[in-house]
Parts: C-alpha cells; structure tokens; sequence
C-alpha cells in the first residue's frame, strides 16, 4: 500500500486502486461538461427553429410556384386570342 500511495493512488477496502483527482481536475471536468451540455442544448434549439423555417420556405415556395403557373396559364391564353 506505500507503493500505491507514492504513486498517488488511492486503494480501496477491495484492494483495487483508484485514481484521485485533485479539486481543480474536478472542478474543470465539471465546468466542461457544463460547457457542453449548454452547447448540445443551444444546438438542439437551433435546429429546432431552423426544421421551422424549412418547412415554411418549402409552403411559400410552393405557393409561388403555384401563382407563377397560373400566371402564366393566363398569359399563354391571353396569347392564343
């Protein structure tokens, strides 16, 4: 057990060793993990919005497709008189 604890470990009841992180790893894998759960989540948002737009551009477009072909249904009859 002096070897395990010179080299910084920390033996347990079992036997087994395991690492100990000092309270700045800690508290960095913390602030991390804090960082990336934020940036999931303004992600998740973001393309929440942007699935909202398309289907509103793809609506609009159809629409205008729509009033360009009577547009021009009209003007080819317009033509033939």
């Amino acid at each position: 057990m002096q070897l395990g604890a010179a080299l910084g470990l920390n033996i347990n009841r079992f036997g087994k060793a395991k690492e100990t992180r000092s309270y700045q790893t800690t508290r960095f894998v913390m602030i991390r993990s804090l960082i990336i759960s934020v940036f999931m989540l303004s992600h998740a948002f973001a393309l929440g919005g942007c699935s909202e737009t398309w289907s509103g551009v793809k609506k609009d477009t159809g629409d205008n497709m729509q009033t360009t072909g009577s547009a021009i249904e009209k003007t080819g009859e317009k033509i033939k008189k």
